[in-house]
């Protein structure tokens, strides 16, 4: 599955370079306009929605039954901003929209039913007051408790622990190590993905050749399980 859609999307030049419209066609909700300005922004939406596309084969195909109330901002928040005012009873969370380290926090916090607000940070002009409580200013990042959280995949799992329900991960420890190991070959796809996106105004063979090398083990590991996701059915 992942192997159809790499070549879907990179085969022909023309997939890569789509205009603004076709973009935002796929995308589910409203973004600034000026991410769009420049093709390579227009790739990197394209690049976010496959990776996230990819990562959500990562869960068990299953939304918590528990909706999670949520708000979310609507533009990405740049030096001159103000923060807004928190929610309460709902976890902050920062974010931006076509990050998909993000986006697998977003996954996760979406699929277990976690009541969240989300702050969207423009990366290119971080707002001062973001560096001022996360000088690394990188993006996800979440306030639990008072406490600020980082680095997607250690959220991922502190998600998990904090509530149990739907689990990420398989009861048995040697299964869910294994699983863990396929997430850690699988970053070698997103760097393949990426070489393939914005090194060149055209799609290089050889660029293409090392993203579909990258994906034959995983999509190895996806028949050998028998199932569309890497974990449940």
């Amino acid at each position: 599955m992942c192997l159809r859609y790499a070549r879907r999307m990179t085969i022909d030049n023309r997939a890569i370079n789509t205009d603004r419209n076709d973009v935002l066609r796929l995308l589910s909700s409203d973004v600034d306009i000026k991410y769009l300005n420049h093709s390579k922004n227009s790739r990197s939406l394209l690049v976010s929605r496959y990776l996230s596309i990819v990562s959500a084969q990562l869960f068990k195909g299953q939304i918590s039954d528990r909706p999670a109330e949520t708000t979310m901002a609507t533009k990405h928040l740049s030096g001159d901003s103000v923060e807004p005012p928190k929610v309460p009873g709902l976890y902050r969370f920062y974010s931006m929209r076509f990050c998909p380290y993000a986006q697998r926090v977003q996954l996760v916090l979406n699929a277990k039913g976690i009541p969240h607000d989300t702050v969207f940070i423009n990366l290119s002009d971080k707002p001062k007051w973001y560096l001022d409580i996360f000088p690394a200013g990188k993006v996800p990042a979440l306030i639990f408790d008072g406490n600020f959280l980082s680095e997607s995949l250690l959220l991922a799992d502190f998600l998990d622990e904090q509530f149990p329900e739907p689990p990420l991960w398989n009861c048995s420890p040697l299964q869910k190590i294994l699983d863990k190991i396929v997430i850690e070959s699988f970053s070698k796809v997103g760097t393949a993905f990426y070489k393939l996106i914005f090194t060149s105004e055209t799609v290089e063979e050889i660029n293409f050749n090392e993203l579909i090398a990258s994906l034959i083990p995983v999509e190895a590991e996806l028949a050998k399980r028998g199932s569309k996701f890497f974990g449940g059915k």
